[in-house]
């Protein structure tokens, strides 16, 4: 799967996805993404510095790859430009929320410059459109998926995955993404149709991923399904605003329980003063991005530690199924 030995991708995070975490997924056999969003997430000299580190670490160029979010980027993105002149070339750059002009435009740049291009999309009928734009791999993601989507009534990778094989045929590279935090998520996408599988929430929590000890807490520490929320509450504050098509689950915490909207419904207003209580919240009122399975999470592994044992747990999960087919037999 895009030339990688292990079909795991590392979610291009943003604050999240550094150059460490990065490169361990790529020695570990997977593909290392980078999480650079746009020029104001990662500026150029940031992201060159990052992608000479991963190298020196001795994570090979086509295993490694920089994500960005298209609708927030610049017309002359210096970050963009960046790594699409870069030396070697990388082997995958990452596009996701993209308007389908301002989409096709990004895809036509970045095969211009011979580097393979994966895209985001969260219906079948987005995959179809980015595959006739070009694209040379999907990513197909569920609700169940922390951080953002745009998903109103958002159908399983499990519905989207073999439909969507349906209009490309087997060969080319189809990913899911949402909710996979351990190795039976993997062997569930493996049996629908995907090549492989995107994996945000679960490297998270990684040794190597740059967020606080705080941040990390807040997931392993979740004991129940409910503790991932998708709702409209995670945006109100941010800045730049999201399109109102995008929405977010994350981990409960004071900012949904005073201000969720469920998803389609018209947000509560916001004050100068909640702006305020905001602002100095800390990590009370930071959002932690976690998908549907985070209850599953319970400890910090290494990234490559966690590679590991999802590969094991997807063995297992595979051989149990093959044994209740053989009972019926």
């Amino acid at each position: 799967m895009m030339g990688v030995r292990v079909p795991i991708v590392l979610a291009p995070m943003v604050r999240v996805s550094g150059w460490e975490l990065a490169s361990q997924v790529a020695l570990g056999g997977g593909l290392g993404l980078i999480g650079v969003g746009h020029e104001g997430g990662t500026g150029p000299d940031k992201l060159r510095a990052a992608y000479e580190m991963a190298l020196d670490s001795g994570a090979k160029a086509s295993s490694l790859g920089f994500g960005f979010t298209v609708d927030f980027m610049r017309k002359d993105d210096r970050s963009f430009k960046q790594a699409l002149e870069l030396n070697p070339k990388p082997g995958v750059v990452w596009l996701s929320f993209g308007r389908e002009e301002n989409m096709r435009a990004r895809i036509e740049q970045v095969r211009n410059a011979g580097i393979k291009v994966m895209t985001m999309a969260h219906s079948v009928g987005e995959a179809v459109s980015q595959h006739a734009m070009g694209s040379s791999a999907i990513v197909l993601q569920s609700g169940d998926a922390g951080g953002h989507g745009t998903q109103i009534q958002s159908d399983s990778f499990t519905c989207t995955v073999p439909e969507f094989r349906r209009h490309v045929g087997k060969k080319f590279p189809v990913l899911a993404a949402g909710g996979i935090v351990a190795g039976d998520g993997l062997a569930a996408a493996l049996t629908v149709g995907a090549d492989g599988v995107v994996v945000g929430t679960r490297f998270s929590v990684c040794k190597e991923a740059t967020v606080p000890r705080e941040y990390k807490k807040q997931i392993i520490g979740c004991d129940t399904h409910s503790a991932s929320l998708r709702s409209g509450s995670w945006d109100l504050f941010a800045d730049p605003k999201y399109p109102p098509h995008v929405h977010a689950r994350a981990v409960s915490n004071v900012v949904s329980e005073r201000f969720h909207s469920p998803i389609g419904s018209e947000s509560k207003p916001v004050t100068q003063r909640d702006e305020d209580w905001f602002r100095n919240g800390g990590m009370e009122t930071r959002a932690v991005w976690a998908g549907a399975g985070v209850a599953r999470i319970t400890k910090e592994d290494s990234a490559r530690e966690a590679i590991d044992s999802m590969i094991e747990e997807a063995r297992s999960a595979l051989n149990q199924a093959d044994g209740a087919l053989r009972r019926i037999i």
